[in-house]
């Protein structure tokens, strides 16, 4: 095919012709030079058919040889291009990094605010509390808005690139960028930590609140039973002589005018001191003196706390006994609110009687039991104990149960009405459904809550219910109080 003149070589013609069409290589006439020496036997005119594989050789060398210079210009070429764009990648990277410390100074901004939150907890009143959340949690937030510019610039550090050189310049700059992820990632991990100090902090002082409007509550609840009893109301009379304008509900004017009109005094009507009885004399019930030589001493009289009673106060107390969505209170809210509840703290019997003693007693009360209170306390005059008409929470049972002994220990202490979460769930809407929805407000070991319907038994599905309302932040729903296996989900206080 290649051999024109048939000789039976191939002349430099004929191997370049060859080369040319069989390898797809032009050869110049130095190459065909060099591949004379080695593929041309001295005296030979060309090259003979047996040294055919020879020239392939040479030609496919010296084919693959000038590839190779193209190859190394070309990665040159490349290497001088990439060497330019890693240079404004590594500006970029200075440039992040300079943003990432301003960070750092701002994140440092933020843990010495958060630092010494705790610390104020018992010394700082609730509203700076408040006020030092809030300018934490704006530290916070602008902390989380600069973490995230400072992440978009770590990602736009190998963006724009020309296609044909994204995977090198991102295998070179990978190191980089992995540092300054981690680094934000460290920021946020910081931020978090700082947020979850503001949050406790903020809790506390919610809990701070509670508790002094707990107070308020409890006095201002006891001066207006006070007044009640001195002016032989009931709770009907009572609700319709605070409710001035006669529209069925009391407003906050009307609350307000009331707590100013009454006395504030609060008083303890069975503080005054009684001789002791001999022991001849003691009911069944009543404690019995120790047989020593010296007297029994006998406990002073528990002393009332009181509590200034302030508009600014008495509007956070009405607003919280509010039912959701109203601006007043109700008559079914206002005895809601009026009903003493006692948790038995020391076993004793119920009676039938005021008297302790003969064959009237009902049944033996349990410690931890809640009562609601029917009438007085009173002062049973035989045996001087303090008394109180009951009815247990429990099975109903109606009568008269010590509230404290004539030598002053407690067999009933006021709060019934307020449980403490054991374990950790969810408020549902009704007292039938116990599953929550999805949204359903979680409630924490340790929350408080306020009992609107004491627990009751439910009987499909065996669980004891009950509806309460979150000291915290006054979130109303049911809660299971016991489940189906006896399990008690929320205690007494």
């Amino acid at each position: 095919k290649y051999d024109k003149d048939k000789d039976t070589m191939l002349s430099e013609a004929e191997a370049a012709a060859y080369a040319k069409s069989e390898l797809s290589f032009a050869c110049n006439k130095d190459l065909l030079g060099k591949i004379w020496k080695c593929a041309v036997t001295d005296g030979q005119k060309g090259v003979p058919m047996e040294n055919l594989f020879l020239l392939k050789t040479s030609v496919g060398i010296a084919r693959e040889m000038e590839r190779n210079k193209k190859r190394k210009a070309a990665r040159e070429a490349k290497e001088k291009i990439i060497a330019g764009l890693k240079d404004k990648l590594k500006s970029k990277v200075k440039d992040v990094e300079k943003a990432a410390s301003a960070l750092e100074k701002e994140l440092l901004t933020v843990e010495k605010a958060v630092a010494p939150l705790l610390g104020k907890v018992r010394c700082t009143p609730v509203p700076d509390m408040i006020k030092e959340a809030d300018a934490v949690d704006k530290l916070i937030k602008k902390g989380h808005a600069h973490v995230e510019t400072v992440k978009k610039k770590v990602t736009a550090i190998p963006q724009g690139l020309d296609d044909k050189y994204e995977e090198d310049l991102k295998l070179f700059i990978a190191p980089e960028t992995k540092i300054l992820e981690l680094r934000m990632g460290r920021s946020d991990q910081r931020l978090n930590r700082a947020s979850n100090l503001a949050n406790r902090f903020r809790e506390k002082a919610a809990w701070k609140e509670a508790s002094s409007i707990d107070k308020v509550r409890g006095f201002a609840l006891k001066l207006a039973h006070q007044h009640a009893k001195q002016h032989s109301l009931d709770t009907d009379a009572l609700f319709s002589e605070i409710d001035k304008n006669g529209d069925g509900a009391i407003d906050e004017k009307e609350f307000l005018k009331f707590f100013d009109s009454i006395d504030k005094e609060l008083k303890d009507e069975f503080a005054e001191d009684e001789p002791e009885k001999p022991a001849a004399e003691v009911a069944e019930g009543e404690e019995k003196p120790a047989e020593k030589t010296e007297p029994e001493p006998v406990a002073a009289p528990k002393q009332i706390e009181q509590v200034e009673l302030t508009p600014a106060l008495l509007k956070i107390f009405f607003s919280r006994v509010l039912e959701d969505g109203s601006k007043t209170l109700s008559k079914e809210a206002f005895t809601r609110i009026m009903t003493i509840f006692f948790k038995v703290v020391q076993e004793t019997p119920m009676t039938s009687e005021i008297a302790v003693g003969g064959s009237n007693m009902v049944r033996q009360v349990k410690t931890n039991e809640v009562l609601q209170l029917l009438e007085g306390p009173s002062k049973e005059e035989t045996s001087k104990l303090i008394r109180a008409k009951c009815r247990a929470v429990a099975d109903g049972a109606e009568g008269w149960v010590t509230v404290s002994g004539n030598k002053g220990t407690a067999y009933l202490a006021e709060g019934g009405h307020l449980f403490k979460v054991m374990k950790d769930g969810f408020l549902t809407e009704s007292f039938e459904n116990a599953e929550a929805p999805e949204g359903a407000k979680k409630l924490r070991q340790g929350d408080e809550l306020e009992v609107l319907q004491m627990p009751a038994k439910h009987e499909e599905s065996g669980l004891t219910r009950m509806q309460v309302k979150t000291k915290l932040d006054n979130s109303v729903g049911w809660f299971t109080q016991v489940t189906k296996e006896g399990e008690v989900l929320a205690e007494v206080l």
